[in-house]
């Protein structure tokens, strides 16, 4: 399936309002994908959490993919505000806890993944799985949207378009192709002398009834 998909970033609450307003539709959202800057302090993403929660429950039912991504924006440092592993880990389970209460997603999305303290193996994301992290989650939770005015791609062409991926790996090299195409006339010539219905025959090579060869047959069949 295809279709045309409009990508409205919104960065504070008054641009919603304004948003709606130009619309005339507080139901228009097909997903909704509320960023949070974890980085900061707690106390600051909770607040922003129920802020921004509020004002996108009106959207919320129409829409068929909310996620809450926690996205660390940059790397760890000693003076950071969330220096603390464990209670960070609890604060995401906090999180997580809320986005269940109000029909969120909780998408954890590391830094980088070779960073000590925010990459995807340190310690913090222990309990998550690559593929359900930052935008590996996030591209194929939007693959399952039903979004609208979708279309189904022409059958012909994705058919062709899978045939050719799967033959892609097997093929020759010159020098096979070109005794393949040796082998492929051949093969058209022999067709083309093949006997077809109603020739004219003469019999020969016949040792059972010897009396046969000479004589001029039909093919029936």
């Amino acid at each position: 399936y295809a279709c045309d998909v409009t990508l409205t970033i919104i960065n504070c609450k008054d641009s919603l309002a304004d948003h709606n307003n130009n619309n005339n539709d507080t139901t228009q959202f097909s997903a909704i994908i509320l960023v949070l800057n974890l980085n900061k302090p707690r106390s600051v993403v909770q607040t922003q959490l129920d802020s921004w929660m509020h004002a996108l429950s009106p959207y919320l039912s129409a829409s068929d993919c909310n996620l809450l991504c926690a996205n660390y924006t940059q790397p760890f440092s000693v003076h950071d505000a969330i220096s603390d592993p464990n209670q960070q880990k609890k604060f995401h389970q906090h999180l997580h806890n809320l986005c269940v209460d109000h029909c969120f997603e909780f998408v954890a999305s590391p830094f980088d993944a070779n960073d000590d303290f925010y990459g995807c193996k340190s310690s913090l994301f222990d309990n998550y799985d690559e593929m359900e992290m930052g935008h590996a989650r996030i591209a194929s939770a939007l693959q399952c949207v039903m979004w609208p005015h979708m279309t189904r791609n022409n059958s012909k062409t994705t058919t062709t378009t899978s045939t050719l991926s799967s033959v892609t790996p097997l093929l020759l090299n010159s020098q096979q192709q070109e005794e393949e195409d040796e082998k492929h006339e051949r093969q058209e010539l022999v067709e083309e002398d093949m006997f077809r219905k109603h020739d004219q025959v003469t019999v020969t090579g016949l040792h059972s009834k010897p009396h046969w060869n000479g004589r001029v047959a039909e093919i029936v069949g």
